[in-house]
């Protein structure tokens, strides 16, 4: 897959050595953005991967380049969402120290999940969100000074973290009948 998608890309020199300038970012799909039927919504599975999309959709999984064009995503790694258990994992390696500084002892993984998603304890609170109207939030601060308390519920660790990554899963696809416009931009902006 790689090896192909940046074949056309430029040399350059690195270290005295010549090397693929994989750098480059290219708009292949811009003059496609206003057509209505160039893109298709498409909901990622739970550990489904980015090749798997191209392979099911493309027919083939050398186009899970353009999975991640027309999502704008640059870093796989953290921009694709993460199946459940690495999204646990991921979030008991980033929050370890401050579960720990709120417990005062040495925990594991699943007790710093278990940290995130308590109800009990105030310092995993992220923000409030209005009841009524969950587009309103507020700063975990800021829920002294109101007088509609009984409106607001607290966002804690888990519930940020699982929301964005759920977001993720939204994509859209380029329409396949598009897939060699897309094949012929990329060759065109790299020769220029």
């Amino acid at each position: 897959m790689a090896k192909e998608f940046f074949s056309d890309f430029p040399i350059i020199k690195y270290n005295n050595e010549p090397v693929r300038d994989i750098s480059v970012r290219l708009d292949i799909l811009e003059n496609l953005k206003s057509d209505p039927y160039a893109f298709l919504p498409y909901t990622i599975k739970d550990g489904e991967r980015a090749e798997e999309v191209a392979y099911l959709y493309y027919g083939d999984p050398r186009f899970v380049w353009v999975v991640y064009l027309s999502n704008n995503i640059v870093d796989p790694y953290f921009e694709w969402p993460l199946d459940n258990h690495s999204f646990e994992q991921t979030l008991a390696k980033t929050y370890a120290a401050r579960a720990k500084a709120a417990s005062s002892s040495n925990i594991g993984w699943q007790a710093v999940v278990n940290w995130t998603q308590s109800a009990s304890i105030t310092s995993n609170i992220v923000y409030y969100r209005r009841i009524s109207d969950p587009t309103v939030r507020m700063n975990k601060d800021g829920l002294a000074f109101v007088t509609d308390g009984a409106d607001w519920v607290a966002v804690r660790v888990y519930d940020d973290e699982f929301m964005k990554n759920e977001s993720r899963r939204n994509i859209t696809l380029l329409n396949k009948e598009y897939i060699s416009i897309a094949e012929r931009n990329l060759k065109r902006l790299l020769n220029e």
